[in-house]
């Protein structure tokens, strides 16, 4: 089985969890451009976006760009990326968004969406 990494682990929860998914969904495709020793350029062609918007999005700076469009970009650097909505934590004071990345081979299709 793969081992699972946050992106965040010091995510606040309430106001500022969107950010919080941005950013981890940045820094995974930061390491995938780097992993893959992708200019900047060659990454905006790969994935279908600007180069400034490539370099933003490898500073970390998440303001104005959608989850979805950084998932897109995820999807078209051959990955994916499931969404999981659990209960809160009882030892949870209020409930949290987190990132976290696999990383190890992919578990094998099973054709459910």
């Amino acid at each position: 089985m793969g081992q699972f990494v946050s992106l965040n682990p010091h995510a606040e929860p309430g106001l500022g969890s969107g950010h919080a998914v941005r950013l981890g969904l940045a820094q995974e495709i930061s390491r995938l451009v780097a992993e893959r020793g992708l200019t900047q350029t060659e990454a905006a062609e790969l994935v279908g976006a600007t180069q400034p918007n490539i370099s933003a999005i490898l500073a970390g700076k998440v303001d104005g760009l959608s989850i979805e469009r950084l998932v897109r970009i995820l999807n078209a650097l051959d990955h994916d990326v499931h969404l999981v909505v659990l209960p809160k934590s009882v030892r949870a004071r209020t409930a949290s968004a987190r990132v976290f990345a696999c990383r190890s081979e992919p578990i094998a299709d099973t054709g459910v969406s």
